[in-house]
């Protein structure tokens, strides 16, 4: 048989060879288009009861996992120089190409009764550049006054406070966030040596603690 095999390979070695060349250029075009797939793996059944419950979790609430929050504990957060680079970096890192918002203590909004329309409005708590201390002083007193957001980015016994960052779902599930991720630490590790405070950076949280 091989006798046979090896005789009839060597009349027609020619055609042969052509058949394996195309055969590997065919398998080489293939695996030019693989891709690496970022999407989180599903490790439970779709038949499980916390999978489920996750699934009708999202249903009310929206996507998960997509938030990135950084942050660090300092009593001086609303000294002037250091809150307004912190306003700045927040301006600076929503900007970037893949965030889709941001929260931070500059970038909170308050409630302001609008007497014509009978509600209330969101107005940003910052509306202009802080020129100064005494800025950064009524924007503290305002904020202070919206006791909702203590223990959620601001804890006013500790100073600690975070920046929460979240992600378009396209550049979360591509390899973009890890720029995007790497960008952000860049940018942390310079406000924090400026300032001399240890920035902690979590990435793709599900929930976020009380401070």
């Amino acid at each position: 048989m091989w006798k046979k095999f090896s005789g009839l390979l060597l009349r027609n070695k020619a055609i042969f060879t052509t058949v394996v060349l195309l055969i590997t250029a065919l398998m080489g075009y293939q695996t030019s288009k693989v891709e690496l797939s970022y999407d989180f793996a599903q490790i439970l059944p779709d038949t499980d009861s916390t999978f489920i419950e996750y699934q009708n979790f999202k249903k009310h609430f929206g996507e998960d996992g997509n938030v990135m929050v950084m942050g660090f504990e300092d009593k001086n957060l609303f000294q002037y120089q250091k809150f307004n680079d912190w306003y700045e970096l927040s301006k600076t890192i929503k900007n970037i190409q893949g965030i889709k918002d941001l929260m931070s203590v500059p970038t909170t909004f308050k409630f302001v009764m609008n007497d014509s329309l009978q509600r209330f409005d969101f107005v940003p708590l910052i509306k202009h550049p802080i020129r100064n201390q005494q800025d950064v002083d009524s924007i503290k007193a305002d904020f202070l006054a919206l006791p909702f957001y203590e223990g959620i980015i601001y804890n006013k016994e500790t100073g600690a406070n975070v920046m929460a960052i979240t992600f378009t779902k396209k550049d979360l599930n591509s390899k973009r966030r890890l720029e995007i991720v790497a960008e952000i630490r860049v940018l942390a590790e310079e406000f924090a040596t400026k300032h001399k405070v240890e920035c902690t950076i979590l990435a793709c949280l599900i929930s976020v603690r009380k401070l």
